[in-house]
């Protein structure tokens, strides 16, 4: 990130597209760009932080009225319960 950061300098980049994978998912590292003064060109560093956390991305979803794949939206406690709440959803 720190050479990425100097290159931006050097360059005197406008703006940064993360592409896909792990920089795209660095919060840290949007806020370090936008702390630049360059723009992000991707979703910002408060969303790529919500969109890290899988149950809390879930938790958005639904609350903003997108469909989702039905589950199980807490945390298992067993292999058991595991099994049959796999088995409710089919």
């Amino acid at each position: 990130v720190d050479k990425i950061c100097k290159a931006i300098t050097r360059t005197g980049a406008q703006a940064v597209h993360p592409g896909y994978g792990f920089l795209s998912e660095n919060a840290d590292f949007a806020k370090q760009i936008t702390d630049m003064g360059v723009a992000w060109l991707g979703p910002g560093p408060h969303a790529v932080q919500e969109m890290g956390d899988k149950l809390r991305s879930k938790e958005l979803a639904v609350e903003a009225g997108v469909n989702t794949i039905p589950g199980y939206e807490g945390l298992l406690e067993s292999v058991d319960q595991a099994r049959e709440i796999a088995n409710d959803i089919g």
